[in-house]
């Protein structure tokens, strides 16, 4: 079994507020709907997330597993780099104990990022515990809006405009994953989805 979990959030949105309210044609010195289109754009941008499986503001991660494997996927998508290997000792007192970085390999290649025993190497014995493996990591594009892809950032302002213009249909504490995305915005996103691995929550 593996999940993951964020740890520490990205501190900018993919999207400024500026470029938002120039996307709409709101006049920038008026600030009485800034709170209002704020909402909005993290709307989108959990929406975007969510549908691609992708983070998009490097944040960080924790990922845990029951046991080591020859290589663990590491999500969301796309793996940055990598700060700790842990493991639950297999002993009395089942010490969480580091990895060696020598012992495992960081591929940031693929779709999915990885960490890999490395050549020659082996993984200890863990405690036979759930998530006795733990791997803090940072994943996402970038630490800045500029680094997330285009066709994202568009999707995302396609998201906001529709619920902008249509208030009245957007509720007050419904979750962006409950809200349909339209034709155009699936059409922008979709080349970003991440097939999950079996066993991912």
């Amino acid at each position: 079994m593996r999940a993951h979990k964020l740890m520490t959030r990205p501190a900018v949105e993919p999207l400024t507020l500026a470029e938002v309210k120039d996307h709409l044609r709101e006049d920038p010195d008026v600030t009485a709907g800034d709170a209002d289109i704020a909402r909005k754009i993290e709307m989108a941008r959990v929406a975007a997330e969510n549908y691609t499986g992708r983070q998009l503001i490097n944040a960080t991660y924790e990922s845990r597993f029951d046991g080591f494997a020859y290589e663990l996927p590491l999500l969301p998508a796309p793996l940055v780099s990598v700060s700790s290997v842990e493991y639950i000792a297999n002993d009395a007192d089942g010490t969480l104990t580091a990895v060696a970085s020598s012992v495992y390999t960081v591929d940031t290649f693929g779709t999915i990022g990885r960490v890999i025993c490395a050549y020659g190497q082996t993984w200890p014995q863990p405690r036979a515990e759930p998530h006795a493996v733990r791997v803090t990591h940072v994943s996402g594009y970038g630490a800045h809006g500029s680094d997330v892809p285009a066709p994202i950032r568009q999707a995302m302002l396609l998201m906001i405009s529709e619920a902008h213009e249509n208030r009245e249909q957007v509720a007050v504490g419904v979750s962006a994953t409950a809200i349909p995305l339209a034709l155009t915005v699936q059409n922008l996103l979709l080349p970003y989805c991440v097939a999950m691995p079996a066993g991912v929550i």
